[in-house]
């Protein structure tokens, strides 16, 4: 799990017995009564939620041509991700974010959900020369409960010193809660915090409000029209529920699944649940 925005403290006896469970409730219950019961939930907090305004004219009206980049070899072997950091981001939309930030070549770069720091030590390799990365997640990533520690691998903070990065800020905040609040303005925002329909329509409005004139947002975990990715079957409804209320309700907002990548992700697949947000060039 994530730990953008969910509330839970990660604590490892907890952890171990929540695996447990999702391991019998996956064994037992057919993945797509699943995703239904989820995706009921979820819809049914959403249509609580208040409604929120969302002005998107700092947002891009292009995409970016996401491009490989030769070095990324060396990035990834430096890095040396291993098993016991399974949580973080796949490989392939490790490689995404990288390459993206790359092209864009933000100097600010927010990041919404830290967990592991799968995607927030590529952020800061990408923009180690003259950019800087804000991550935030409700827990203490660093800390001796955070959900590195749980999965035994070295915290985020351990990581990027390896790596010799030094251009990372970490936040212990609530994300809608840090974001009401931040005075900073940023050219590239991730959002892969909680994935809860509610959260993520508040969380997107306020992304747009801190966003500098041309500025992108990079979404995770979108499942267009709510169909499964990858062999599992899994769907995450949160996101796309989140971003056609705010379409209905009349956010100029584009949504561009990144798809098929040329590298591979996960499951076997190359598969990306990775969506760029834009405006609509015609409003």
């Amino acid at each position: 799990m994530r730990s953008g925005d969910s509330g839970t403290v990660n604590v490892r006896p907890a952890a171990n017995r929540g695996r447990r469970v999702r391991r019998i409730v996956r064994r037992w219950v057919p993945q797509a009564l699943i995703n239904l019961k989820r995706r009921r939930a979820e819809s049914q907090a959403l249509a609580r939620a208040p409604r929120r305004a969302c002005d998107t004219s700092n947002l891009a009206t292009t995409l970016p041509q996401l491009r490989d980049t030769p070095e990324w070899p060396r990035i990834a072997e430096a890095v040396a991700f291993g098993p016991s950091r399974a949580s973080a981001v796949n490989p392939g939309d490790q490689r995404v974010v990288y390459s993206l930030a790359r092209t864009l070549a933000p100097t600010s770069v927010l990041e919404i959900g830290t967990n592991v720091g799968g995607s927030t030590v590529m952020f800061a390799a990408a923009v180690r020369d003259a950019g800087h990365v804000t991550t935030v997640d409700i827990v203490d990533v660093n800390g001796s409960d955070g959900p590195a520690r749980t999965v035994g691998c070295e915290t985020p903070e351990e990581l990027l010193r390896r790596c010799q990065l030094e251009n990372v800020t970490f936040v212990t905040s609530r994300s809608t809660e840090f974001m009401r609040h931040c005075n900073e303005r940023f050219d590239l925002i991730f959002l892969d915090g909680a994935h809860e329909a509610d959260v993520v329509y508040e969380e997107v409005p306020l992304a747009c409000s801190l966003l500098k004139p041309g500025g992108l947002i990079l979404l995770h975990d979108m499942f267009p029209d709510l169909r499964p990715l990858w062999s599992d079957g899994k769907v995450i409804p949160g996101p796309w529920l989140a971003i056609e209320r705010l379409r209905r309700e009349g956010a100029a907002l584009q949504v561009t699944p990144l798809g098929e990548l040329p590298w591979t992700t996960k499951q076997g697949s190359r598969r990306t649940s990775l969506a760029i947000l834009t405006r609509p060039q015609s409003r």
